[in-house]
């Protein structure tokens, strides 16, 4: 289930067991799950571009905010109130994950910043990715992946360890963007020096590009659906555009009737 759109809010709100969020002269996209437990996802645009991440869990609210004051948010389902956080004076965070054990991933796009909020100690932690990094993605095994934007490069967070590797794309002169994992731990990325999306497989260390059917494109963001389908706006103005790695092929369902 999709959220509506809610523009000019400045509240956040809660509707039956659905959380939505709303921000004054933006606006969100949300995957409206219960306040029990389970994470909802999307994106808030701000004012002219500007793009906060954000996650819920357990009815908690993180978010991003890219510019201005640069700050971690976090809204409190019980109280209703909002808590800011500035673990690395600067850091312009943009993009946040929240793993299986309430940890909370934060990424900057200055001063080499990827925080990590502990809930057991009530603390933040820089991890000092070897680059700056925008844009966060949690994979099944609660390992985070990061895009080195300005670094040509993908960047893995060990969920046990909080080690560090860093995948270099293959073409020079690249600029990782959006970041998705999908269902088989395959990290996606857009690259639009290349108008392409580019594919990761953790297991053969292997990179594929998958090229837009346009050139001069680029996406801010993807989803993927149950039937492996890459969603995603493309050109200006923006047109839905799907990527479908196994074909036109009909669901087992629709074709056994």
């Amino acid at each position: 289930m999709t959220s509506p759109l809610f523009s000019k809010s400045p509240k956040a709100r809660v509707i039956g067991t659905l959380i939505f969020i709303a921000l004054a002269m933006g606006w969100l996209r949300a995957q409206a799950q219960t306040t029990s437990g389970a994470v909802v996802s999307g994106s808030v645009t701000i004012g002219h571009g500007r793009v906060a991440a954000f996650r819920v869990k357990k009815g908690n609210v993180w978010f991003t905010e890219v510019s201005g004051n640069g700050k971690i948010g976090q809204w409190d389902a019980r109280t209703k109130q909002i808590t800011e956080y500035d673990p690395v004076k600067g850091a312009n965070y943009y993009g946040v994950v929240v793993d299986k054990k309430d940890r909370v991933f934060v990424a900057g796009m200055t001063k080499n910043t990827l925080v990590m909020w502990e809930p057991k100690t009530q603390a933040w932690s820089n991890l000092n990715p070897p680059s700056n990094v925008r844009r966060l993605a949690l994979e099944s095994k609660d390992n985070v992946w990061a895009c080195a934007y300005g670094n040509n490069s993908i960047i893995r967070v060990d969920a046990n360890t909080l080690q560090m590797e860093e995948y270099r794309l293959p073409l020079k002169n690249g600029n990782p963007y959006a970041i998705y994992v999908d269902k088989e731990d395959n990290v996606w990325v857009e690259n639009a020096v290349y108008n392409s999306f580019v594919m990761f497989d953790p297991r053969t260390k292997k990179f594929t590009y998958f090229p837009f059917p346009e050139l001069n494109a680029h996406t801010p963001n993807m989803e993927m659906d149950s039937e492996g389908t890459i969603g995603f706006g493309l050109g200006e103005p923006s047109r839905l555009t799907g990527l479908k790695l196994r074909g036109n092929v009909a669901q087992r369902s629709v074709a056994s009737r």
